[in-house]
C-alpha cells in the first residue's frame, strides 16, 4: 500500500520513528507535495540530478540534506555535499574517505580546476570487475597512473568539473552529448543552468530534430510559493549563462515532469514541442537601417532559400540558431556578408553576436577599421612623397 500512496508513506515514517531517509529527487518532490511539512531526520537523494530549488527546500525542512554520487561499480556512494538554504546549484561535493575521485581527459590526464573532464573513482570499495565480460572489465576498469602500484579507476563515463576549493560539479554523462549547431553540446550542463533559476523547480532538457534541424528543447516545471517566470526572462537567465549555441530554442512549462516506473525522467512521454509555431509567435522587432535590412534579408535567404525570402520575416533581434541555423549556414552568412560589404567578417563574430542587430554592429566596426587602415596607408604614402 506504501509504495504507491505518499501519505501513507509519510504515516510509515512517523510510525517508525525513521531517523534517515534515502531517494530520489523525484521522490521527495512527491514527498513534499504529499504534505511532508519539516521533519528532524537526515535525508539523502542520488541517481539523477537534483533540482537546486528542491536541495534548498529540503536543507530548510530536514535535520540535514546531503546530495549524494555514486555508482553500482564503487559500491556505492562516492561523494557528498551538504545542502544550504541559499544554494544557486546541486554540487556532487568532495569524496568520502574510502574514494578516490579524478577528473581526467581521455589520456587519462588530468584537467585544469574548472574544466570539465570524466570522473574516475578509486579506491577500496571499488568492484573488480563485469562478471564474465573481461573486454568491458579492461575497457573502464584502468590503473591509477596516480596512485600506489596496483591501485585501479573505474572510467565512470560521467562528466564533471573541480572547483578550486575540491568541490566537484557533476556535467551529465559523455554519451549524453549532442552535436547542435556542429559543436558539442551537454543536455545535463544546459538542464542545470535552467533549473538554477529561482522560479523552477525541476527542469529537463532534450534534443528535438536531428542533423542540422536538430534544436534544444527545455521543459520546466514553476516553482512554488514564486513568480512564474516568462519565457523572456528565462532565456535571459541562460544566455547569461551559456554560449549562445547552446541556449534552448524553446522553453516548454509543464506541471510535473513524466517519470518511469522506477522513478526516472521518461523523456518519451514529454510533449513533442511545435518549434515552428513558437518561433513564428515570438515579438518581431523591424531591422532599422540599411545594414540591418540587408542582413536580415541575407538571412532570410539562408534559412529558408532564395524563394522563400519574401515570406520570412527576420527581426533584428531574432536570433539566427534559434531559428534554424547552424555552424554551415553561418559560414554561408558571413561569406555572402563580406561579398555585400567587401569586409573581412571572422566567423566567430556570427556566434558571438548571433542576431541582425548585433551582426550589423560587427559588420560598421569592421567597415570601420577598414577605412581606419585605408587612411592611414593614404596618409603614410602622401607623407613620402612630399618628403624633401
Amino acid at each position: 500500500h506504501e509504495l504507491r500512496d505518499h501519505r501513507a508513506q509519510l504515516a510509515l515514517l512517523d510510525r517508525h520513528g525513521v531517523s534517515h531517509l534515502q531517494a530520489a529527487p523525484a521522490h521527495w518532490q512527491m514527498l513534499i507535495d504529499a504534505g511532508f511539512g519539516r521533519r528532524p531526520l537526515v535525508g539523502k537523494t542520488g541517481g539523477e540530478d537534483c533540482p537546486p530549488a528542491l536541495a534548498r527546500d529540503l536543507s530548510r525542512r530536514l535535520r540535514r540534506f546531503i546530495n549524494e554520487y555514486g555508482l553500482t561499480e564503487t559500491t556505492i556512494a562516492s561523494t557528498r555535499w551538504d545542502a544550504h538554504d541559499t544554494a544557486q546549484s546541486t554540487p556532487i561535493g568532495r569524496p568520502y574517505p574510502h574514494c578516490t575521485v579524478r577528473v581526467l581527459d581521455e589520456n587519462l590526464t588530468p584537467v585544469p580546476y574548472g574544466v570539465t573532464g570524466e570522473l574516475c573513482i578509486g579506491g577500496t570499495a571499488l568492484a573488480r570487475g563485469y562478471h564474465g565480460r573481461p573486454d568491458l572489465t579492461a575497457a573502464v576498469f584502468v590503473p591509477d597512473p596516480y596512485g600506489e602500484p596496483g591501485a585501479r579507476l573505474y572510467r565512470s563515463g560521467d562528466m564533471a568539473r573541480m572547483l578550486p576549493d575540491g568541490t566537484l560539479e557533476f556535467a551529465g554523462r559523455a554519451d549524453g552529448q549532442v552535436k547542435i549547431r556542429g559543436r558539442r553540446v551537454e543536455t545535463g550542463e544546459v538542464q542545470g543552468v535552467l533549473a538554477e533559476h529561482p522560479g523552477i523547480a525541476r527542469a529537463v532538457v532534450t534534443v528535438h530534430g536531428t542533423g542540422p534541424d536538430a534544436a534544444l528543447i527545455g521543459y520546466w516545471v514553476a516553482a512554488d510559493n514564486t513568480p512564474v517566470p516568462g519565457d523572456s526572462a528565462l532565456l535571459d537567465h541562460c544566455a547569461r549563462r551559456l554560449p549562445d549555441y547552446m541556449v534552448p530554442a524553446l522553453l516548454v512549462p509543464i506541471t510535473a515532469v513524466p517519470l518511469t516506473r522506477h522513478g526516472k525522467v521518461d523523456t518519451a512521454a514529454l510533449p513533442t514541442p511545435d518549434l515552428a509555431a513558437a518561433l513564428a509567435d515570438e515579438p518581431y522587432t523591424a531591422p532599422e537601417g540599411p545594414v540591418e535590412e540587408i542582413i536580415a534579408g541575407i538571412w532570410a535567404e539562408v534559412l529558408h532559400g532564395p524563394d522563400a525570402v519574401a515570406g520570412h520575416r527576420i527581426g533584428a533581434r531574432q536570433g539566427f540558431f534559434r531559428s534554424g541555423g547552424n555552424s554551415v549556414r553561418a559560414a554561408q552568412v558571413v561569406a555572402r556578408i563580406q561579398e555585400e560589404f567587401d569586409v573581412e567578417l571572422p566567423l566567430r563574430a556570427v556566434f558571438e553576436r548571433p542576431t541582425v542587430a548585433r551582426l550589423a554592429e560587427a559588420v560598421e566596426e569592421a567597415v570601420t577599421a577598414e577605412i581606419e587602415k585605408l587612411t592611414e596607408a593614404e596618409l603614410a604614402l602622401a607623407h613620402r612623397e612630399y618628403q624633401p
